[in-house]
């Protein structure tokens, strides 16, 4: 699966959403299970989960993001670049990241990655969370906390957006 192991270095690609796909089908048709899949994920697993909207599993039920990252939005701002600038915070960031994903993540590969697209471009539209806005139609319940100030914004963004786009299926637990 794109999401474990060395193939870490490069993350929310076209590959890594597939493979979220095939584990979510899997799951619904397993003997233990109903057939309906929630899937959550904090920090760029929040980022993860929102992007399953685009491809639409037919048995996930409700997505649960929380502390989402955004990595870029076509204003030029999110988690790795703000304001069309690579944040100076990434190299810490990418190794505190790989220390907790472990064998296989290597934080110069993951910073390089980022690096090679400098504008928004088709690598960051596919996991843009608000390329998912106006087709989102399941149960979305997000939730974050200030104490995560890295990622706080971008589950805010994306509470606002849903809201902005109509969808009443949407909701947000924030804390300090």
């Amino acid at each position: 699966m794109a999401t474990t192991g060395e193939s870490y270095s490069v993350w929310a690609s076209p590959k890594e959403l597939q493979d979220e796909y095939d584990v979510i089908e899997w799951a619904a048709i397993q003997p233990w299970s109903d057939s309906r899949v929630v899937v959550s994920g904090g920090s760029y697993g929040g980022q993860s989960t929102q992007r399953l909207l685009l491809k639409k599993p037919p048995h996930l039920v409700a997505i649960a993001p929380q502390f989402q990252a955004v990595g870029y939005s076509e204003e030029g701002n999110g988690f790795i670049y703000s304001g069309g600038a690579a944040r100076s915070n990434l190299t810490v960031w990418s190794t505190v990241a790989c220390g907790v994903i472990g064998v296989g993540c290597n934080p110069a590969a993951v910073i390089q990655n980022f690096l090679d697209h400098p504008l928004y471009d088709d690598y960051w539209k596919q996991s843009d969370a608000s390329q998912t806005w106006v087709n989102a139609d399941l149960p979305i319940f997000s939730n974050g906390s200030t104490t995560d100030s890295a990622m706080i914004g971008g589950t805010f963004e994306n509470y606002v957006g849903l809201r902005k786009a109509g969808k009443p299926n949407n909701y947000l637990v924030a804390g300090a």
